[in-house]
Order: C-alpha cells, then structure tokens, then sequence
C-alpha cells in the first residue's frame, strides 16, 4: 500500500479535506475473553466483539457475545485501564438468545451520551466492555474498547483479517455497497440480512457514515466483506452513523488505472471523454470495452453489473465520448491476480454525454453543459456560433416539457437559471435546439 500513501500525499491538501469531511465518526472495538477479567482473569472460552462509534458525545454500540458457561446475567460500559476493575458508567441492554448463554446490542438500545470527561477516556483507551454471567458475577468476558484502523491499514492487513473501520458510502444498491476514507476503499457485498435490508431501505447510502466489523476475504483480486452464502456472513456487526455528502470523485485516466488499478480500488473515481465500445443500450451484467487519450489497450473494462445492482442498465450509451464516474473493482480469473479492473457506474447520472454536449447544425456548432448530478440551482451554460432562434426546454423521462430556461435569438455564449426546487427527484433531459439543430444531456436531479 506504499503506492496508495504517496498518491494521496501527492493530492492538493484541500483535495484530502473535502474527501475527508464526511468521516466524523470515531470507531472503535472491544474483543471479549475471560483472560481480560480483572481483578481475577479466568478460562472461560466465551467470545465476543463490541464495537462501537463515537459522532460528537453519541457513542452507538453494537455487537454480540456467545458461549457463556452459565446464563447471561448483566452487562455494562465501565470505566478503567485494561489493568483496573472500574466504576460502571453505562448499563447495556442485549438481546439476549434463546438459551441465555449470547446474545447481540442492537444500536436502537444501546445508545448513550457521553460527559467530556468520558469522551477523553475513551479517546484514550480508558472504557471497556464487561458481560456478566451467573457463574461468573463479576464478569466472564470483558474487552477494552480501543480505536479501529483506517481502511488503508485493513487494506495492508489483507485477506483472513478481522477488521473495524470506519467510512463513507459512495455508492450503494442492491448487493453491493463501496465506503472510503482518505486512505481507501472498500466492497461490501451482502444479498441479504438487516445491512441488505438497510440497503434497500436507502438508511445506508451515498453519504452515510458506517462502521463495520468484519473478515476481509479475496474474490478474483477484489477484497471485500463478503456474505458467501446463506449461512455464513464474514460481516460480524455494522453501525450506521449520520447522512452527508458521498466522498468527491476522482479524476483519473485509464492509464492510471491500469498502473495502479490496486491503488484506487472501491474507490469513487471519475474518467472523462471516453469511448465506449460496445451495442446500445447498456445491458446489465455486460462488459464493454473502453479507451481514452491515455489509453487504447482496453486493459480497463467498462462492467454493467447485474439489474438490481445499478441504475445503469436500459440507458443509452452515450456517443461519441462519455463522462464516467464509478467505483473500480476487480474481477481477474488469473492466479495470483494481475489486473483486470473494471470501472462500474451504479447510478443513472454516473454516465453523461462527453463533458460538454455538442452538435455540429447547418447553421454552426451548438454546445450545451450544466453540472450533474443536480441539487438545488444549477448554471446551465450553452452558446450557439452563429445568432440563431434558440430555445432550451427540460424534459422528464416520459418526454414531457417541465421547464422553459431560454428563448430568443442569441449568439455566442450564454447562461441560464435551473431551478430544481419544483422537480422531483430522478433523470431529467435537457434539450438546445436552434433551426434543424439540437443537441441534449441528460441531467440527475437529487435531495
């Protein structure tokens, strides 16, 4: 990963802040066994992993314990160095399984506010985690609650690590979600379970600050938290923290990608003023091949991945260049993997029409370019090379005109207000037609 640190040391220090903003939240864990009882440590094989995320004084715990040698009793947040018994600060309320010996913390309760005080002891590994028993009054299991790591350092960990880390989606849907701090990404896939129902539920998506728990596992080069089947799931527990804004694209070129591919994996990047080879329209579950100025080998495909895991499927394929955000992943059939990293849009806005729309008319060139996706007001920037009778209109899917932003006879450049306050959200259409002429871009409205 000694690539991935210089690459983001290279990056403008303002660039590193806005990737960096959204990640407010403090993770940490605790790892539950008897030899941590204190006092008297004991030889009790009970296990358990607490984990737990800090949003100003908000600490959110979740987790679970199993194997205990007699009936769950209690359990408490305490307050002390991993040397010490201390005082209890917090009263855990479990859900307890059916033969009392496990159980999990649902986040819904087991939510609690911190003093300064706490805040500053917990910061400095001062708090930790005790499950009681009837046999073992005093506590069976306990754990310090310590800092995750960064994802950049689960990343070097690798494959067969029990990781927790902290990060913000960047894109979300069906079985797949992608989360990144400012030292990298990661996949999270699960097809179903109550992080699959969040999914669909939209509690967790692009924006969404999450905390994870769980095994790193290597499929075809890409590593990822993965539910394999229907009964084991290498993802142990999740937090779900506060919504904001999705991490900022990066701007890269194919060539880039296909150096450092690894470098940039499940991470949100944008490739502007590509080539996409291949029939219309996109189909789900489909590679197309790609090239830009940079890069005419192809060595990065273009993946449509399967129907209920993108937007994407259905839309035209735009020509003849494209603007693509997606996050990379990685599906390489050779051992050890080698390459073979694919660029993936999962929202409907994540494909546009070159940067600037054009068109070429009898009367001259028409160009057409507005921000995307859209929140808000937006400056739609259009010009005509010759005075033309000009008219731009928006549309919604169905081909209804919404809006009219400008009509008349101009000439060169021109702006124009888009006031999205009155759409709902979703894929809207604009369109500058001038004579025989027009051109189109189409344009995501979001809340």
């Amino acid at each position: 990963m000694l690539v991935s640190t210089l690459r983001r040391a290279a990056l403008p220090l303002l660039a590193l802040l806005v990737l960096a903003a959204p990640a407010y939240a403090q993770s940490y864990v605790a790892s539950l066994a008897g030899s941590n009882e204190r006092p008297t440590p004991n030889a009790s094989t009970a296990t358990g992993t607490v984990s737990a995320t800090l949003t100003g004084t908000t600490l959110v715990v979740t987790g679970s314990f199993a194997g205990l040698t007699s009936d769950y009793a209690m359990s408490h947040i305490h307050t002390g160095t991993s040397a010490e018994a201390g005082a209890v600060i917090f009263t855990l309320a479990p859900t307890v399984d059916a033969g009392a010996r496990g159980g999990s913390f649902p986040a819904a309760t087991n939510t609690f506010t911190l003093t300064a005080a706490q805040v500053t002891a917990l910061q400095a590994n001062g708090l930790y985690v005790n499950v009681h028993s009837a046999t073992f009054g005093g506590g069976e299991v306990r754990g310090q609650l310590g800092p995750g790591i960064t994802i950049g350092a689960a990343r070097a960990a690798g494959a067969n690590t029990v990781v927790t880390v902290t990060g913000v989606v960047s894109r979300s849907k069906g079985a797949f979600t992608q989360f990144q701090d400012a030292t990298g990404g990661l996949s999270i896939r699960q097809f179903s379970g109550t992080f699959f129902d969040a999914v669909a539920a939209g509690t967790i998506a692009p924006g969404t600050t999450i905390t994870v728990t769980g095994k790193l596992t290597e499929f075809r080069g890409l590593l990822q938290i993965n539910q394999p089947n229907a009964t084991t799931n290498d993802l142990t527990t999740f937090t779900i923290g506060a919504a904001g804004a999705p991490p900022a694209a990066q701007t890269v070129t194919l060539a880039q990608l296909e150096t450092n591919g690894e470098d940039y994996e499940s991470e949100l990047v944008r490739v502007q003023n590509v080539t996409i080879t291949g029939a219309s329209p996109f189909t789900a579950a489909t590679t197309y091949g790609i090239t830009d100025a940079s890069s005419s080998t192809n060595a990065v495909s273009l993946r449509i991945v399967g129907a209920n895991d993108t937007d994407v499927d259905g839309l035209a394929v735009p020509m003849p260049t494209a603007t693509i955000t997606g996050v990379i992943s990685q599906f390489d059939t050779a051992t050890p993997p080698v390459g073979a990293f694919q660029l993936q849009p999962i929202l409907a806005s994540d494909v546009t029409a070159g940067g600037t729309a054009t068109a070429e008319t009898p009367a001259g060139r028409l160009s057409l370019d507005v921000a995307n996706p859209l929140r808000g007001s937006a400056l739609v920037r259009f010009s005509t090379e010759t005075a033309q009778d000009v008219r731009l209109a928006v549309y919604d899917v169905l081909g209804r005109e919404v809006a009219v932003l400008a009509q008349g006879v101009v000439s060169g450049a021109q702006s124009a207000t888009l006031n999205t306050a009155g759409f709902a959200p979703g894929v809207y259409v604009l369109r500058l037609t001038a004579g025989a002429g027009s051109v189109t871009q189409t344009v995501t409205v979001v809340r």
